[in-house]
């Protein structure tokens, strides 16, 4: 036979890999390669075998031959090329080369992109110091750095000095101007880093924006720290330090991996925490102490019984010698306020060392509180954790006593020991522990043979035990080590004992453990899987080969298991075989087939010797379609051109297979399952994709008993099935002359097929031949079909594949029919949907700005329904800074100017940034790449909005969102000046939010005069005498209800929310309106005092304000407002100075106010409501205070004092949050 008769043979009954096998066998390839030159264009497998032959061959001619063919498919002449560069040594040619065809018109632009992004796979290019860079700077001269995705692809690739030399050159300073920074973090994080810090000094004049940087992209700063670790931490030290201090908190990907930053950079993350640490006054002075050791011990003891407090105890727990003193210190604290109770006393002494007398302590405690249930609960991790603390001895002294306390013990009280027992430290588990085996073990088995035990029960102990082999497989002591393991081991075995736990799964075991993992295999195989089997429990057999084990079939135990389970025990148990399941993921069957040096083998057996059946398991199948041996079976089930079933599969068996039961009888499969077909096609022969394309389109297609979601998965295989193209474009082609329709599901939709059944399926079959590989004759005759079938209902499916069509072949030729369709008066007849889903094609052709001329601009002459009008801005925005002559310029910012007035909100809308969409927004991109197109923008676009003439909702919105970091904020400020001094409609509607922007100004800029706001607030006011005292309205309606009045008292609400955000400098300039609102009016005293209340700093300043009020106020009203003061400052928050202090220091600052100052209004409630109730507080003194504020010359004071119920019991704990109950309302605890 001759070699083109064996080749076109091999084409029917071969795969692709067997014809290229064969192709590059000859010795004379001439004839076979002339053959397959004659037939380029017009068989697809043989252009497809010419390119490999070429390549393989190294034949450069042929693939430059078919690169400049211009009738071929796109996808062969990219692969054509792509391989001719790999193939090409000479760095001037392929530079060469690059620029010819990104410069040919005839070109399509998937060509040029593909070719850009493959580039940087050249092994010689990679070595190059310059072709990256020279390339880049040759094409930026002529093409804007986006198009073709050129800075994306060529700039990862450049050093450090031409990156920056390119971003220079492409005004690219910061960042967030950079549209392929994924690119960039993976070949050059340190560029990126760079990059961040110019970032931040943008930034740092913009407070706000600054200090949420790092929330902002923390996907970002994720991505950098895979790469570049060290370099995030000493960033983050940096912007730590420009924060202040009450703002220096660690950012959330560095708190969520401390332990990764730690490993990778430890200096550093010291550095960091200890700055952190100077905002967290309880860790500050442990860190420098005892980290950076900056003093001695006898001071730091000092400090510590000073400023220690319970969370220090915790955090030096690994201290004994430390806690023991605190603890001490504590509790005699606790002492002189009143009772300690048991239960707290135990929580202290929990962390000292165990003498004698701490030892004796715990049992009378223990004593004291053995009818209480829950403090058990609590009581016997504590006394072991203090064993743990202090020696091996104390632990082996309190494991014997727990153990017999624990033999009548509540099953849950036990459990929670365990659990304990789990969380203590290695010390524990390998040092300690095995001089405490029988003492644990004696534990463990009083829990497994408790009347309540549950499956709990088992889980705790058997993970437990897996911890131990974990802690001890690493372990250096190897006579340690083998003791622990065996324990451990013991304990999983006695576990597993138990039939409660044949249905117990852990995490997986990772394959760093592999003793661990074998100790574990040995088990389940032993103990567990022969029980599960016996009991024919498949289904967590199943489950506890996935769930036990990480790959478990790497394991021999285990595959020597599953191989004795399918070739000796399911064989000969018709029971197992009734109830096996024969579901699409079984474990078991993928697991035996996982060896690579076993799968054929075992396949076969699945399938010639075991059972047909088992073909329809996709693992089966994958392995099946791979191997020669199963071809033949292959093509018998898919001969008569009909859907594969398990009927259809169990006539072709020729002896009785096995007993089974739960077969998927409903299973359609279209030859082979979805996922084969889409990623083995080129392993079927020509033969067999024929009759699978036969089996989609003229069965599986048809069948009403398949969901649209399965159908439409086999439409996106038929692009795969490239031996098949011309039968599936016949087929389509005769479908568009006839009248059906493709039966669409009846099939009940699901959450998974809701999407594809509210579809009919014809609207995205009619896309079929944009997605294959066609020759650009045949894409222009689909595109034009594509028009003609356009309409409402398949418009989003149409316009995908037009623009799929666009990218695959020349602009020119595509615009030529593109333009001549949307310029037809008909275009517009087609409705709304399908001028929208059209018109955003235009955001693909943005270096041609002659579009915006020839069709933006005439269609928005034409005034076009108004989701249009939204379409044609969003296409515009990308047109933006991209043109080239003045004319187009022109156009486009007066068709803004005019959109800025438009009457339809959502057209108004898209001129402003969406929060939500920032990512992804255009106008965002537009913001980022250059400031100064954007600041024109704003100032001539934005501030627009803000006088629209007909809707005040738009002018809301302006308000609300105007950038206006970038416009004139002199006019900005004037404007709302203007709303905020307004009372009508208009002014009551915008007031607001343009006072709020107004606000954002001066939070944000650093030069900015709090002026801005005193001139609001004065010209509010001028207006009282005109509205507020007027006699004809005053009082009439709401409207006329003093409406100045009630702006100011908003205006200063607003402030008083806002407080918090401003830095120290900006709070303390709030002062000076103290004079103009008690001018105005000292009812809004109050008002106007909790705003200074909120900067002041220390109690002399909150001294100074009330001094001021006492001097401007009648006494009557003064005490009034004390009075309302005395519950704010209870508040959290109320005054930053007061939250910082402790319990004993609220007490001083409220007798410094009631004793030096005589101001015990103003204190009366803070003490009553918060500081009494402070755990810490030196209760002789308070007692004192309330002695002396029942005997008060003031007879409220005196009333209120007499009606108070300290909030502590006898004991010394304290029974609610708040005390005071209001007159003649007595509680529950003694009066003093």
């Amino acid at each position: 036979m001759s070699p083109i008769s064996q080749y076109e043979l091999l084409k029917q009954h071969g795969t692709f890999q067997d014809r290229l096998k064969y192709v590059l066998s000859l010795e004379d390839k001439n004839e076979i390669e002339n053959y397959l030159r004659q037939s380029l264009t017009s068989s697809y497998d043989d252009l497809q075998m010419f390119v490999f032959l070429s390549t393989s061959t190294k034949n450069q001619k042929n693939l430059l031959e078919i690169i400049k063919i211009d009738s071929l498919p796109i996808k062969q002449r990219t692969i054509a090329a792509q391989n001719w560069i790999q193939l090409e040594k000479d760095e001037k040619e392929i530079f060469d080369f690059i620029i010819e065809n990104v410069n040919d018109k005839n070109m399509p632009r998937s060509f040029k992109y593909r070719i850009l992004q493959d580039l940087h796979r050249h092994k010689y290019l990679k070595k190059s110091s310059t072709f990256f860079y020279s390339l880049s700077s040759h094409l930026t001269k002529t093409y804007h750095h986006s198009q073709y995705n050129i800075d994306a692809h060529l700039l990862p690739f450049c050093t450090k000095d031409q990156v920056f030399d390119l971003l220079s050159r492409w005004s690219l300073k910061r960042l967030e101007q950079i549209d392929f920074s994924s690119a960039l973090i993976r070949y050059q994080p340190r560029i990126i880093i760079d990059l961040i810090r110019n970032d931040l000094k943008e930034k740092k004049s913009n407070h706000e924006k600054f200090r949420s940087y790092f929330r902002d992209n923390d996907k970002l700063f994720e991505a950098i720290a895979k790469k570049q670790p060290k370099e995030l931490i000493r960033l983050t030290i940096e912007y730590l330090n420009q924060l202040e201090k009450h703002e220096r908190f660690l950012p959330s990907i560095i708190e969520s991996k401390k332990q990764y930053f730690f490993k990778k950079a430890p200096s550093e993350m010291i550095e960091l925490i200890t700055i952190v640490a100077s905002n967290q006054p309880e860790r500050k002075w442990f860190i420098d102490i005892v980290i950076n050791k900056f003093i001695g011990k006898d001071i730091f003891i000092e400090r510590l019984k000073k400023e220690g407090d319970e969370s220090i105890l915790k955090l030096l727990e690994l201290y004994p010698e430390l806690t023991t003193l605190l603890s001490v210190h504590l509790i005699s604290q606790l002492e002189k306020k009143g009772i300690v109770e048991a239960g707290e006393r135990l929580s202290f002494i929990r962390h000292q060392i165990m003498t004698q007398e701490v030892f004796d302590e715990f049992l009378s405690l223990f004593k004291q509180t053995d009818s209480d249930v829950n403090q058990r609960y609590e009581n016997y991790p504590l006394f072991f954790q203090c064993a743990i603390s202090t020696n091996a001895e104390s632990v082996n002294k309190v494991l014997l006593w727990i153990e017999k306390r624990l033999t009548n013990e509540a099953l849950y009280i036990i459990e929670e020991f365990l659990r304990k027992l789990k969380s203590a430290n290695d010390i524990f588990q390998l040092e300690m522990l095995p001089n405490n085996f029988e003492s644990i073990e004696n534990i463990i088995d009083i829990a497994l043979n408790h009347l309540d035990r549950s499956d709990n029960t088992l889980e705790i102990i058997i993970e437990y035990g897996i911890l131990l082999l974990q802690r001890a497989e690493h372990y250096q002591n190897k006579t340690r080590r083998k003791r622990i393991l065996g324990f451990a081991t013991a304990i999983l075995k006695k576990c597993y004992s138990y039939p409660d736990s044949l249905t117990i799964n852990g995490l997986a075991i990772s394959e760093l453990y592999p003793k661990t993992r074998n100790i574990i295999a040995d088990i389940l195989v032993a103990d567990v899987y022969p029980q599960l089997v016996s009991k024919c429990m498949l289904t967590e057999l199943n489950t506890s080969l996935k769930t036990c084990l990480d790959k478990a079939w790497r394991l021999p135990q285990i595959d020597i298991f599953i191989n004795r389970f399918f070739t000796k025990t399911l064989p000969s148990s018709s029971t197992l075989q009734s109830v096996f399941p024969f579901g699409l993921k079984s474990t078991l069957v993928s697991y035996y087939i996982k060896n690579r040096a076993t799968r054929f083998e075992r396949v076969n057996y699945l399938i010639n010797k075991l059972d047909k059946l088992f073909f329809l398991n996709p693992d089966v199948q994958k392995i099946a379609v791979r191997s020669q041996q199963h071809r033949q079976f292959i093509d018998q089930l898919i001969q008569d051109d009909k859907c594969v079933t398990a009927v259809k599969i169990l006539k072709t068996q020729l002896k009785q297979g096995l007993s089974l039961k739960l077969i998927p009888k409903k299973l359609k499969l279209p030859g082979l399952h979805h996922d084969i077909l889409w990623s083995l096609s080129y392993l079927l022969t020509g033969k067999q994709q024929e009759h699978i394309i036969k089996i989609i389109l003229e069965d599986y297609f048809q069948d009403k008993e398949i969901g649209n979601y399965e159908k439409l998965a086999s439409f996106r295989i038929l692009r795969r099935l490239t031996h098949t193209y011309n039968i599936t474009l016949e087929w389509f082609n005769e479908k568009q002359d006839s009248a059906l329709s493709i039966c669409n599901s009846t099939v009940t939709k699901t959450y998974r097929n809701r999407g594809a059944a509210a579809k009919p399926l014809d609207d995205i079959i009619i896309c079929l031949p944009s997605t294959f590989d066609l020759a650009p004759q045949l894409l222009l005759q689909h595109f034009d079909l594509l028009l003609k079938k356009l309409n409402a209902s398949n418009a989003k499916y149409v316009s995908d594949a037009i623009l799929s069509i666009s990218r695959r072949i020349p602009d020119e030729i595509f615009l030529e029919k593109y333009l001549d369709f949307i310029q037809n008066e008909q275009f517009q007849k087609l409705g709304t949907t399908a001028n929208k889903e059209l018109l955003r094609l235009l955001v693909e052709f943005v270096s041609n700005t002659n579009l915006v001329k020839l069709i933006i601009k005439p269609i928005w002459n034409n005034h076009p329904h108004q989701d249009v009008r939204v379409c044609l801005i969003l296409s515009l925005f990308h047109f933006i800074g991209k043109t080239c002559s003045d004319e187009d310029e022109n156009i486009i910012w007066g068709i803004l100017e005019e959109a800025a007035k438009d009457e339809y909100l959502p057209v108004v809308q898209k001129l402003f940034i969406n929060p939500l969409e920032k990512s992804r927004c255009q106008l965002s991109k537009l913001k980022n790449s250059s400031e100064e197109t954007f600041e024109r923008f704003v100032k001539e676009i934005q501030f627009k909005v803000l006088s629209h003439p007909t809707s005040l909702e738009a002018r809301l919105l302006a308000w609300s969102n105007i950038d206006y970091e970038y416009c004139d904020k002199n006019k900005l400020v004037e404007k709302g000046q203007e709303e905020c001094a307004q009372f009508d409609i208009e002014g009551n509607t915008l007031w607001e939010k343009a006072f709020e922007k107004i606000i954002s100004i001066y939070k944000q800029e650093k030069t900015c005069s709090f002026d801005i706001i005193i001139d609001i607030i004065k010209k509010i006011m001028s207006r009282r005498e005109e509205i507020d005292l007027n006699e004809n309205e005053n009082g009439n309606d709401a409207q006329h209800d003093l409406p100045v009045y009630h702006r100011i008292e908003h205006v200063l609400a607003i402030l008083n929310s806002h407080m918090t955000t401003f830095n120290k400098e900006k709070k303390i300039t709030f002062r000076s309106i103290t004079s103009i609102v008690l001018q105005f009016d000292k009812t809004l005293a109050y008002n106007l005092t909790i705003i200074l209340i909120r900067i002041a700093e220390s109690k002399e300043d909150l001294e100074d304000i009330l001094k001021n009020l006492e001097e401007n106020l009648p006494k009557d009203y003064f005490e009034r407002i004390l009075t309302e003061l005395s519950d704010f400052i209870t508040n959290r928050h109320s005054c930053s100075f007061i939250d910082e202090l402790n319990a004993n220091e609220k007490l001083e600052l409220a007798q410094w106010f009631i004793k030096e100052k005589k101001r015990i209004l103003f204190v009366f409630k803070f003490l009553l409501n918060l500081v009494f109730h402070e755990l810490n507080v030196d209760r002789e003194e308070c007692k004192i205070l309330l002695r002396q504020m029942r005997q008060s010359d003031n007879l409220f004071i005196r009333r209120e004092a007499l009606n108070y119920t300290v909030p502590w019991t006898e004991n010394g704990s304290l029974i609610n949050r708040y005390g005071y109950s209001g007159r003649g309302c007595y509680r529950g605890s003694w009066h003093y």
